[in-house]
């Protein structure tokens, strides 16, 4: 193997080495981490998985507003409008 082809094959090695790091699922007991994990999940488009993250952080931790807010937008990329708006008041509230 010549020098650029180990210096590409060394780059895509780390970057799959980095991605599986950030794949890893949160612990049950860390109301942060799931959130963070649904605010990933909404960046990449996936308003399920990102409710059922905020839904998780939520029972770890009931008095977190960005959890509730994260839920409300989530819901409302999932047209689910109610249900956003109850997650929205009640983020508002706290």
């Amino acid at each position: 193997m010549n020098r650029p082809t180990r210096a590409v094959l060394a780059m895509a090695l780390a970057v799959l080495a980095a991605a599986q790091v950030h794949a890893q699922p949160p612990k049950e007991g860390d109301g942060e981490a799931h959130f963070l994990a649904g605010l990933t999940h909404l960046q990449d488009n996936r308003p399920a998985l990102a409710a059922e993250e905020f839904k998780k952080a939520i029972r770890i931790d009931a008095k977190s507003p960005y959890s509730h807010k994260g839920l409300g937008i989530a819901y409302t990329q999932m047209r689910r409008y109610p249900d956003a708006i109850a997650a929205l008041r009640k983020a508002l509230e706290l």
